[in-house]
């Protein structure tokens, strides 16, 4: 019986579902708005994680913390992205997002974080100026 019990649990945890990777399946543009994200809302600091910041940002103390959370509730993906939503949406709330400017407020307001991300983070691989045009699109959307 033990080598039955064995066989079928072995089998089981082969048919178990990976865990959803949510940091290897993000679009580059993606990554440019999560970081954005990080340091202007989840007070990002140099050398830290920006899953530590995007946390903060969407209110949980850290990124486990949100992960757990996200992962309790079965809603990694749908949990994240209302999130996220609204935390971009509040981060472009000072440049009028909402408005009727549509993709051209978006457009100022995106590169307005951009020139104005400070020097710690200007180099950093997410944030990469060849995206933008692609984050105003998704935010847009």
């Amino acid at each position: 019986m033990t080598s039955n019990l064995l066989t079928r649990l072995a089998r089981l945890e082969a048919a178990q579902a990976a865990p959803v990777s949510l940091e290897t399946s993000f679009s580059p543009a993606l990554r440019l708005l999560r970081l954005l994200l990080a340091v202007y809302l989840g007070d990002l600091h140099p050398g830290e994680d920006v899953a530590a910041g995007e946390a903060r940002a969407l209110g949980f103390r850290t990124a486990a913390e949100m992960h757990a959370a996200m992962i309790a509730k079965r809603t990694a993906v749908i949990g994240w992205g209302s999130s996220h939503n609204a935390a971009v949406l509040r981060m472009l709330a000072p440049f009028g997002r909402g408005s009727t400017g549509g993709m051209s407020v978006n457009r100022e307001a995106i590169t307005a974080l951009m020139t104005t991300l400070p020097e710690a983070f200007a180099d950093h691989p997410e944030a990469d100026p060849e995206q933008v045009d692609a984050a105003i699109e998704w935010v847009s959307l």
